[in-house]
């Protein structure tokens, strides 16, 4: 992947974050800074509420070109989950979503985690080719999930 290293999240990266954020903006439906620029502090203080238990960044030299969080999942107190997940759009289709979803999965089967989820809804039409590539007919309006001993799987985890 050339000069793009996927890595955790230091705080000089909030910036970065939030530039990647606002330039993400239109991508998402309805938008989703809210008309609201993000800010490094914002980053920050999201960050905060959120707790995640790991946080990775895809970066090319300072430039932050991807960002994944991993967190509890409140549905399940032993399984994890994937709070965000967003790549550069000018970088969409070069694999950095990918580098990003792996990071976490291993963080998770580290863990012990039986399975990783994520939500998405049936207005973001944006992923569909990527949730695709990873073995998915579409996951609207559901959870989909990997089980973590064994092959990726979509559905929901059970």
């Amino acid at each position: 992947m050339g000069g793009i290293e996927v890595r955790p999240f230091r705080e000089e990266d909030a910036a970065g974050v939030a530039e990647l954020l606002n330039a993400s903006d239109a991508a998402w439906p309805g938008t989703f800074t809210g008309g609201i620029p993000y800010t490094a502090e914002r980053v920050l203080r999201n960050r905060a509420e959120e707790a995640p238990i790991l946080d990775l960044v895809a970066a090319e030299g300072e430039k932050i070109l991807g960002y994944c969080t991993l967190t509890r999942d409140w549905r399940d107190p032993g399984a994890l989950y994937v709070g965000f997940l967003n790549v550069h759009p000018a970088y969409h289709g070069r694999g950095i979503g990918k580098r990003l979803l792996l990071g976490v999965l291993e963080e998770a089967i580290r863990r012990g985690a039986p399975y990783v989820s994520l939500n998405t809804w049936s207005g973001n039409e944006g992923p569909s080719g990527f949730t695709k590539a990873w073995g998915s007919s579409g996951c609207r309006e559901r959870t989909c999930g990997w089980k973590t001993s064994s092959q990726l799987c979509w559905g929901t985890p059970g």
